[in-house]
């Protein structure tokens, strides 16, 4: 009996940025756009880090609506004292 090897693999996810309305494939993508370091996108995705390049970001697995992207501002930009 072989053991067999088991692939782990994440599921894909766009990247929107806030402060410019922008979806991004990817953290990588976000970052060579904005000339800012994918790290930092990818830690402010994650909560350890308030914004990235002065740029904040969220996962966006689905497209989001006009009313729910001024809402996702509002807490956000409240939440940073903008």
């Amino acid at each position: 009996m072989t053991a067999e090897k088991i692939i782990y693999t994440r599921k894909p996810y766009r990247i929107y940025c806030v402060n410019n309305n922008t979806y991004y494939d990817s953290a990588r993508a976000a970052a060579a756009a904005l000339n800012i370091n994918s790290t930092s996108i990818s830690k402010n995705i994650n909560g350890r880090r308030k914004n990235a390049g002065g740029y904040m970001f969220v996962k966006a697995p689905y497209i989001l609506s006009p009313a729910q992207i001024e809402e996702l501002r509002e807490i956000l930009f409240t939440d940073i004292g903008l």
